[in-house]
């Protein structure tokens, strides 16, 4: 596995809170706010999400061993990749489900009849897959990059295999470019979670472009580290790294014209591949356990931050935007760190199972 990294898991957490915010500007202020601090341009977190889920799928891809005979293992390697995944994913998906489901039916007063169809509705978003084509109703909708993130790594995972370095070094910067491409000269902006292009939903095509990036992002970090920079380069690349951080950071804080998105993406590539190859100052400033603790509680925020959402809309509906998304950060924040301990709790119970032992042979 590769080594926690402070910076990146810093930032983790602050894009967590910009795509709060951005949804809170969405959802409770209807898109009023604009201009510098809207967090009109939030959703660019997202993209750093897929590009180092990329990073980290490419480096545990890179220490596979491949004989000749691998393909003869890709079956259990395929089962053993994505059930990793999910595992990981699931119990805090699980946490944020079951509240959002008891808001949901407290919100919108279903008859019985209403509720029984609902809840068939919701079984897709249930098993993440309403990104392949099944969403029916999306309960906790932002899950949607999750769902499109397990599509594209399944997809990528099988194509990869094959060649891993011929893959990662060729055909995966090439496949990241031309589909971000094709997304922002169609459509002005990457986009588009609810919308159907080709033969797959566009949030699809946009995690598997980014996840490429990712892989794209690991090599040059391995350059970066075999390449053994002087200290002028070095200081270089610690501005840049910098930069480029300050860069996503604002990008994500204004209302940017969605053409422009990849300027972003290409400064979260850059970010990531110096951030990862350890040639940088700062290091030791950021990799500390309460960093490390706040970039593994951005994934438990991500998914509870609809359900704080909704409830303070409804019970502080005509309060300042200002307090309703200081109260959205906060009750986020604490029901993140519920979900974190009884999500780990789950996770230790899943990891003693017959079933873990089955599917991780």
């Amino acid at each position: 596995m590769t080594k926690k990294n402070g910076k990146a898991e810093f930032l983790r957490f602050i894009f967590s809170i910009i795509i709060i915010l951005y949804h809170c500007g969405r959802l409770i202020a209807n898109k009023e706010l604009i201009g510098f601090g809207s967090f009109a341009g939030g959703y660019i977190g997202v993209e750093y999400f897929f590009v180092l889920s990329g990073f980290l799928m490419a480096s545990s891809m890179a220490k596979r061993a491949q004989p000749e005979d691998h393909m003869k293992n890709a079956g259990p390697a395929f089962r053993r990749f994505m059930w990793g995944k999910i595992k990981r994913i699931f119990p805090y998906h699980l946490l944020a489900f079951i509240p959002l489901y008891i808001e949901d039916i407290w919100l919108n007063r279903y008859s019985a009849l209403q509720l029984i169809k609902e809840t068939i509705d919701l079984i897709p978003g249930f098993f993440l897959i309403q990104k392949l084509g099944f969403e029916f109703h999306n309960l906790n909708s932002v899950e949607w990059y999750i769902s499109a993130m397990l599509i594209a790594m399944a997809v990528i995972f099988v194509i990869s295999y094959l060649n891993f370095d011929f893959y990662s070094k060729c055909i995966a910067p090439l496949l990241a470019f031309i589909i971000i491409g094709w997304l922002l000269h169609d459509y002005g902006t990457v986009t588009g979670a609810s919308s159907w292009d080709v033969f797959g939903y566009r949030c699809v095509w946009r995690a598997f472009a980014e996840i490429n990036a990712g892989f794209f992002a690991y090599h040059i970090a391995q350059f970066l580290k075999k390449d053994r920079p002087t200290r002028g380069e070095r200081r270089f690349l610690a501005v840049l790294e910098f930069l480029s951080a300050a860069l996503v950071i604002l990008y994500g804080m204004y209302d940017m014209d969605g053409t422009y998105d990849i300027f972003p993406i290409i400064a979260v590539i850059i970010f990531i591949s110096i951030s990862f190859s350890g040639i940088t100052p700062g290091g030791d400033l950021f990799d500390k356990k309460a960093v490390f603790f706040l970039g593994r509680l951005s994934f438990p925020m991500y998914l509870m931050q609809l359900f704080s959402i909704y409830l303070v809309r409804e019970v502080m509906e005509g309060s300042s935007y200002f307090l309703q998304f200081s109260a959205v950060i906060a009750l986020t924040f604490g029901l993140s760190l519920v979900c974190l301990l009884l999500g780990d709790r789950l996770m230790k119970a899943i990891d003693r199972s017959a079933l873990n032992r089955r599917l991780s042979a």
